[in-house]
């Protein structure tokens, strides 16, 4: 076996990062989504010493604000913090999923993914090719579940903590990725029911409520510090609630005409990564086959 072959998969990894780092680079002054300008005035005004919820208002959890407050530390307010974000965590986000993917399927199967990645995430149509809060959440989901897989043949100590820690980030994103990662959690510990009953359940159990909590109270608490509970409350909680009500029908409705405005580039996409998925899902075993649906 040459060189190539031994580190294809790293060989791979860089020149999809290369090709990642490219074409967001060629793209960085298209105009952003509305969001995504948001969260970068907010991580530039978090660093002024303004404080998330009552200085600076928005119904998203802390986690995106905070994201942008870091790139626009390293390298400044604006485009260049946009152009971070968005090019580490699509690296990140494909380096979670190629290394899920070799769990399932060896090298080959990494490095499927890794291409199918770079064509999704850099797609136009769908606007992959902007770092709006699904890109870190992405990022959770693809990590956790490569932990989840390599719980499996290493340590289920490292794995709990993994998964869960990477839940609380999922959660300081967006609270609906309790809804994937809650599932991955559910096949993790019925899994862990049948190696080892209760005892190695509670075990698990116990170890990813921990990861869940300590991600996620250090960083309440400081926005609670900051801002106070009230401007917190009102705004995560109470406005959420009246935001939500009434929009689980007309969420579906949208997503079910999908088709009247998605470009016909993007629709040949998402097809191809159908085919894809029902491929894959066929050759897989019971377990793997459970943890792919549990965050699909």
């Amino acid at each position: 076996m040459n060189l190539t072959q031994r580190h294809a998969i790293w060989i791979t990894f860089a020149v999809l990062a290369l090709w990642t780092t490219a074409t967001r680079w060629t793209l960085q002054y298209e105009p952003l989504e509305r969001d995504i300008t948001t969260y970068a005035v907010a991580g530039r005004e978090i660093l002024a010493g303004r404080a998330l919820y009552s200085d600076l208002w928005d119904h998203k959890p802390p986690g995106i604000h905070l994201i942008f407050a870091g790139a626009t530390a390293l390298v400044g307010p604006g485009v260049p913090a946009v152009l971070l974000v968005n090019v580490a965590l699509s690296i990140i986000v494909m380096g979670g999923l190629m290394s899920a993917a070799r769990r399932i399927a060896g090298t080959p199967g990494a490095i499927i993914v890794g291409v199918l990645w770079a064509i999704v995430g850099g797609d136009l149509g769908l606007q992959a090719n902007q770092p709006n809060v699904e890109l870190p959440m992405n990022a959770c989901i693809a990590w956790a579940l490569a932990a989840s897989f390599t719980g499996r043949s290493r340590s289920t100590f490292s794995a709990a903590w993994a998964t869960g820690a990477l839940t609380a980030c999922g959660i300081l994103l967006k609270p609906v990725v309790v809804a994937p990662l809650g599932l991955l959690a559910v096949v993790d510990a019925s899994e862990r029911w049948r190696q080892g009953g209760a005892p190695a359940t509670l075990d698990f159990l116990g170890r990813w409520f921990a990861g869940v909590f300590l991600g996620l109270v250090p960083v309440m608490t400081w926005c609670v510090l900051r801002a106070g509970y009230e401007p917190v409350w009102d705004a995560l909680v109470r406005y959420n609630l009246a935001y939500g009500e009434g929009r689980l029908l007309a969420n579906l409705f949208e997503f079910l005409h999908i088709w009247t405005f998605l470009p016909l580039k993007s629709g040949l996409v998402i097809g191809l990564l159908t085919l894809v998925a029902i491929s894959g899902l066929r050759e897989m075993n019971a377990s793997q086959r459970s943890r792919i649906l549990a965050v699909l």
